[in-house]
């Protein structure tokens, strides 16, 4: 029995990355449909594998800027041009990007310029590097779908290198993503101001770790700057609670998740702001800090008809036995109690 071409797709856009990668020497009718799922996301944990993924890109970049970053330096233009003349490609592999890992990416091009041009890699701009890669994905109409930070590397990326992604010319690149991921707490505040900037309003999914020192004012601008924003994580919210939670209202014709996890609710208003928040089914209000009645009263005459999924966790401080009582009171909803 032979499976058509959908079929196949279907089969290998669920299946882990290292049976991807199996499945393409298996013959060249397979390599040709998982390739395309491999190159979506193609920046792993920091290694081996993100110095071979910048070096295919590279085959890819061919303008006269790129070039004059070598031009003064001999080795470097050679190492270069040696690398452009032993490869060629045999898939467009920037044009099936999908999901970028900002911090990966940009500390994998440290690291491959370290390692591909030895000490002299200080002498190549990185700025126009990264310049060089973007007018690449332009050209192959890239159009990412999810952005993510998740390792503590990307604390230490420059500012001025996470703002070239906001230059307008790039926008088209990153307006349709609908993905947001920052699961590392010392993230750069300037990606969020990047996407801003980019006219980024199409997020459905966002999740993001908030320490004490987080600009709580540009995070309450991306969430109520979205046009429909369905998915809503928070975590170690040390402050600010109070801003953020206008903007989830803002949502509320769209917001079906909810979880706000480990904040800290000291001096916060009472949440009528989630009240408003209907269309929810799933809301976790877990490891919650300095809750008191006034706060949770107003959920008390919420309706919530869509909402399956309700946890309060365990709540850190015993003054937050009023949310304790609230769950209590609406699980005795759902049983006709």
């Amino acid at each position: 029995m032979t499976l058509n071409s959908d079929v196949l797709r279907c089969i290998f856009e669920h299946l882990p990355k290292r049976d991807q990668y199996t499945c393409t020497r298996v013959s060249r009718e397979f390599c040709s449909i998982v390739i395309p799922f491999i190159w979506a996301a193609p920046f792993g944990m920091i290694g081996r594998r993100n110095r071979k993924v910048l070096k295919n890109y590279f085959l890819f970049v061919d303008n006269e800027e790129f070039l004059n970053m070598f031009v003064d330096n001999e080795k470097l233009l050679n190492n270069y041009k040696s690398l452009k003349s032993r490869s060629t490609p045999v898939f467009n592999y920037p044009s099936y990007l999908k999901e970028l890992r900002l911090d990966e990416f940009l500390i994998s091009l440290i690291l491959f310029l370290k390692r591909f041009y030895e000490r002299q890699y200080r002498e190549i701009p990185l700025n126009k590097l990264i310049r060089a890669l973007l007018d690449m994905f332009l050209t192959h109409q890239v159009k990412l779908k999810k952005i993510s930070i998740r390792t503590a590397l990307g604390s230490n990326i420059n500012s001025n290198q996470y703002m070239i992604f906001g230059e307008q010319k790039y926008s088209s690149i990153f307006k349709s993503i609908d993905t947001l991921m920052i699961t590392q707490q010392n993230f750069n505040i300037d990606l969020i101001k990047v996407l801003m900037d980019t006219g980024c309003q199409n997020i459905k999914n966002f999740e993001v770790w908030m320490p004490h020192y987080t600009d709580i004012n540009t995070i309450s601008k991306l969430i109520s700057s979205q046009k429909g924003l369905a998915r809503l994580r928070i975590f170690d919210c040390e402050k600010g609670i109070d801003q953020i939670l206008p903007a989830i209202k803002s949502q509320a014709e769209t917001l079906q998740d909810l979880e706000l996890d480990v904040v800290n609710y000291d001096g916060c208003s009472p949440w009528t702001d989630l009240v408003a928040c209907e269309k929810l089914k799933r809301l976790w209000i877990t490891n919650s800090q300095h809750v008191i009645p006034n706060m949770v009263k107003p959920l008390y005459i919420a309706s919530f008809p869509y909402l399956k999924d309700l946890n309060v966790g365990n709540p850190m401080y015993k003054n937050c036995g009023e949310l304790v009582a609230w769950y209590t009171f609406r699980k005795g909803l759902e049983h006709g109690e």
